[in-house]
């Protein structure tokens, strides 16, 4: 099901590093899941982000964590 898997895994471990994703022992299905969650919701944010980098995280973070919560929840 994983196509581009070390893609995937680089991209997860960038998410994993700037707090964007719950912690919990992920499977490379949960792994493919919330990448794909978030580059697909990361592209359509409707609302402006700051430009200082630490703001830019937190408030991509605010908005994307509980979404990716509930996704893991839902399995």
């Amino acid at each position: 099901m994983n196509i581009f898997f070390s893609q995937t895994e680089q991209l997860f471990d960038g998410f994993l590093r700037f707090g964007f994703i719950p912690e919990a022992a992920y499977s490379q299905e949960d792994k493919t899941i919330l990448v794909k969650y978030y580059l697909t919701v990361r592209e359509g944010l409707d609302f402006s982000l700051p430009e200082n980098a630490y703001a830019y995280n937190k408030a991509l973070r605010d908005k994307l964590y509980p979404k990716a919560e509930q996704l893991l929840a839902g399995r």
